[in-house]
């Protein structure tokens, strides 16, 4: 590629894949060429809901006077004010960016259906080899490139930790990942094993929707849901038998569902070679071999972000 524009492959038309071309394009039109591949039919990623995704997120019942979450601080696209803690109703916001944007609509720049097999670098041309199969054509691509962005997301294979006990428990046991519908568990006392993001939005959802108590449970750090009717918080859990939870502090519950909030792996399948990421290591914002969580560093010649 010496004399020619840099050519960069973005892995992924969800908001960081698209964000990223957003910003070639508009910063650095003139100065690389860049392909999109998508292996959906559109873009929005994780935020690309099917009828697998019902969402019974806090914010679709409209604000509440007195709802302690509700601080609406900035407008979207549309000058629809949104709160603070993101709600999933993003996806608006996501597609109104890169159809309205100063790109106008980028979706004609992304190779939807488009799935890349295969990413490896070659040393001697000092190049990425990317393989990418062509779902409507059915059929493989090979393409070179001097630089690769892997934009397909992080969070869709779950972490879930083995406790003592837990193949005892005779109830519901799910990850967050595929937590669907805060109906389900009406009535029920449901314990909720993490203290991010995903156990605090889940644990209201779970009270405003009808579960009869939340237990949250947490190895470092609680959430503090001080004043939150019906949600408690205790340290980790130490075994299960049967129904019954038994926690660091010596206490127990009895429970009816468990809820892993316990974040997830890295998973590229793709990546090969010198490029392999460990596929054990749970997500996280500066992973190791990773310069300021964007540039690998152990292979690829600083080339794979």
């Amino acid at each position: 590629m010496d004399g020619k524009k840099p050519r960069v492959c973005i892995i992924g038309a969800g908001p960081a894949g698209m964000a990223a071309l957003y910003q070639m394009k508009l910063n650095v039109a003139d100065q690389i060429n860049v392909e999109c591949y998508e292996k959906q039919e559109t873009s929005g990623g994780l935020w690309n809901y099917t009828w697998r995704t019902v969402c019974t997120n806090l914010w679709l019942a409209g604000p509440k006077e007195g709802n302690e979450y509700m601080d609406y601080s900035y407008k979207d696209h549309f000058g629809k004010l949104l709160p603070s803690y993101v709600p999933r109703e993003i996806a608006q916001y996501v597609n109104g960016r890169f159809t309205k944007g100063k790109c106008g609509d980028m979706k004609s720049l992304v190779h939807f259906r488009h799935v890349v097999t295969s990413v490896e670098y070659d040393n001697d041309a000092d190049h990425l080899t990317v393989w990418i199969r062509d779902l409507p054509g059915n059929k493989d691509n090979k393409e070179i490139f001097s630089h690769v962005v892997v934009a397909s997301g992080a969070f869709y294979v779950p972490n879930s930790p083995s406790f003592e006990g837990i193949c005892s428990f005779p109830g519901r046991i799910i990850h967050s990942h595929d937590f669907r519908e805060a109906r389900e568990f009406a009535e029920q006392t449901v314990l909720i094993v993490g203290s991010s993001f995903s156990a605090s939005e889940i644990a209201v959802q779970l009270i405003r929707f009808g579960a009869k108590h939340v237990i949250v449970t947490y190895r470092q750090h609680p959430v503090n849901f001080k004043g939150t009717r019906s949600i408690e918080e205790r340290p980790l859990l130490q075994r299960i038998d049967n129904n019954t939870i038994h926690f660091k502090d010596g206490t127990s519950a009895d429970v009816d569902a468990i809820i892993l909030c316990t974040g997830y792996l890295y998973h590229y399948p793709y990546l090969k070679g010198g490029l392999k990421f460990d596929t054990g290591v749970p997500v996280c914002v500066m992973p190791n071999k990773m310069y300021k969580g964007t540039v690998y560093t152990q292979g690829g010649n600083n080339k794979l972000l």
